[in-house]
């Protein structure tokens, strides 16, 4: 934050505080009774905004809503008994609804990892909607890996962070955005769900908007 010190207006001494973010060029007008309005703030470096998702916004990846759904330990994991097309390492999926051309700049999941060979993995997917698949059903391709983040250890409650090396903006015109949760084993390969050892309890991402008032 910087300080600009006016004095002698109207007899009084007028203090202005201007944070960094702000651009001050030509956005102050001096009144003869010694007031000052301030026309427009134009932000000059992004805002930090946040966007959170609960552990009640997830459904089943295999679109069969809440069933397989449980929850233990202050969070949510998937459980099946790996019966015919409920295969036990299928994940959990949430919907991400940013504004058009907001930049992603971190991502944060809450967890609950109490297992010494399972993690949670969190993915930040787009969907590419005009996306023309090579056969019958096969959209596999429309689908774009933007970051992922991991549990660490196993000692129970725990959050992790990832910034983004290069922020992703998002757009709107012709994508869609979700997060995939499942488990891996310590080698970083999909396994099945450790029940209430590994849930999640949320995630958070932090975005920007270029923002003139």
């Amino acid at each position: 934050m910087k300080k600009l010190l006016i004095s002698n207006i109207g007899g009084f001494i007028i203090t202005l505080f201007f944070f960094q973010a702000v651009k001050s060029q030509n956005t102050l007008q001096f009144n003869a009774n010694g007031s000052v309005t301030v026309n427009s703030v134009s932000y000059t470096q992004p805002l930090p905004n946040y966007y959170s998702v609960d552990e009640y916004d997830f459904t089943s990846e295999l679109g069969n809503g809440n069933a397989f759904l449980q929850r233990g330990n202050g969070g949510l994991f998937f459980y099946s008994d790996g019966g015919p097309g409920i295969p036990a390492n299928a994940g959990i999926i949430a919907a991400i609804n940013l504004p058009h051309n907001a930049i992603i700049t971190k991502i944060i999941l809450s967890y609950d990892d109490r297992s010494p060979n399972t993690n949670l993995k969190l993915v930040l997917r787009q969907n590419n909607l005009q996306y023309l698949p090579p056969s019958f059903g096969n959209y596999a391709g429309a689908y774009t890996e933007l970051a992922s983040i991991t549990s660490n250890g196993s000692n129970g409650q725990g959050i992790s962070s990832y910034t983004l090396p290069t922020p992703f903006q998002i757009n709107n015109n012709g994508n869609s955005y979700h997060v995939l949760a499942y488990n891996t084993d310590n080698s970083g390969i999909r396994s099945n769900w450790a029940g209430f050892l590994t849930v999640l309890r949320g995630f958070i991402i932090e975005y920007s908007v270029s923002t003139t008032n």
